[in-house]
């Protein structure tokens, strides 16, 4: 009989935590983050953060500044709202990426959409389910997009009901001129640890869509020296979009996969970044937990060739190791493996300032439950 994904975790997590705090953190999944976070680029613009403030003011959203990190707002994020479906309207089905966003208040775009009831028109209010589950997971209206389908032209639906809100700002100037970045809290404390300086030669081997790339870019006057990776087109162009947009140089950018770097390329690096492909268990909120021994395994055995290959790589430095998973397996687990293999290496004692230590005293856990982000683990290896 196959295992739910409550059972694959808890049998992942069972010497850790107990089986009511393995449930807490669980359930939590299936919430968003308590704050919506939005980096924001000075660089580009000094009077961005009083804008931005005022243009989410404006939408009706409460914004402050993040008390840890100063590149940060944090978005209060509304709800629960109580809504139901509408006995009257047609029917919508999307996929768990995109009933995900709508369960935020988030619009539909064409690629999300799977199936749907005949007899539409522009205009009309339709209920929007996950095509796996049929799970209910808002309302939206029907726009002139859903008959043409022109990627990159707009909304397919409005949502207009959702069970809870964030800003919705993709098609912002904000966002279009890079002035600002959505980054969450937990993935701008990974490059805080990567400690990027002016001068430094930086391999980062997972960077697409560029979230932490372009932050370290930030974070050096783009002044460092970048290698970034990644073997997908698709996310090398949302990565190339972000760098233009941002203004970010001193990055060369290849379309290979990293896990064979040693055998292709000669960099002289002194730090680098592995954000590693994962099971993505932390990402919230969530319309279901799709997880299964097999493929737990499978990932986690994916990833220690990313760190066996960024061991071959560095010389000397660090190496930052991170995942938006909660599971013991991809995480802990890893490193433990990777130390045995590796013994020149040695994990850095850090101090959180943002989640804790994690089960093995060798790395940082934010847990959903406790910290209110995304789920997430960091290690820094030092040689």
């Amino acid at each position: 009989m196959k295992m739910s994904g409550l059972d694959v975790l808890y049998k992942d997590l069972k010497e850790f935590l107990s089986k009511d705090e393995i449930q807490e953190l669980y359930l939590s999944l299936f919430e968003p983050r308590k704050y919506f976070s939005i980096r924001l680029n000075e660089d580009l613009n000094k009077n961005i953060r009083h804008e931005v403030k005022k243009y989410i003011n404006s939408l009706g959203f409460e914004v402050i500044d993040d008390p840890i990190f100063n590149e940060l707002v944090l978005v209060k994020v509304l709800g629960k709202f109580d809504i139901k479906p509408e006995p009257h309207c047609k029917n919508v089905f999307v996929d768990k990426y995109t009933a995900e966003a709508v369960i935020q208040g988030i619009d539909v775009y064409p690629p999300g959409i799977s199936k749907h009831d005949k007899g539409l028109r522009v205009g009309d209010n339709v209920n929007i389910f996950e095509i796996n589950t049929k799970k209910f997971v808002g309302i939206g209206e029907v726009k002139e997009n859903f008959f043409k389908r022109i990627k990159g032209k707009g909304e397919a639906i409005k949502t207009v009901a959702s069970f809870w809100k964030i800003p919705n700002i993709k098609d912002s100037k904000y966002i279009l001129n890079g002035y600002i970045y959505p980054q969450s809290r937990a993935s701008v404390y990974t490059v805080y640890l990567l400690e990027p300086r002016e001068n430094d030669k930086i391999l980062d081997m997972c960077s697409a869509p560029g979230g932490k790339l372009t932050l370290i870019c930030k974070k050096t006057r783009n002044n460092a020296k970048v290698y970034a990776f990644d073997k997908s087109k698709v996310r090398i162009e949302k990565l190339l979009r972000n760098i233009k947009a941002q203004r970010c140089r001193n990055v060369e950018i290849y379309r290979d996969d990293s896990r064979f770097i040693d055998m292709k390329y000669k960099f002289d690096v002194n730090k680098i970044l592995i954000d590693a492909p994962c099971s993505a268990t932390g990402v919230r909120p969530k319309v279901y937990l799709n997880l299964d021994e097999k493929s737990l395994k499978s990932i986690a055995t994916y990833q220690r060739q990313f760190l066996k290959t960024a061991a071959k790589v560095l010389k000397k430095g660090i190496i930052v190791y991170s995942t938006c998973s909660i599971t013991y397996e991809e995480n802990e687990k890893n490193i433990k493996w990777f130390l045995k293999e590796f013994p020149e290496f040695s994990p850095r004692d850090i101090k959180p300032i943002f989640g804790e230590k994690d089960f093995e005293d060798i790395g940082i856990r934010i847990l959903p439950n406790k910290f209110g982000d995304s789920g997430y683990y960091i290690c820094v290896l030092e040689k």
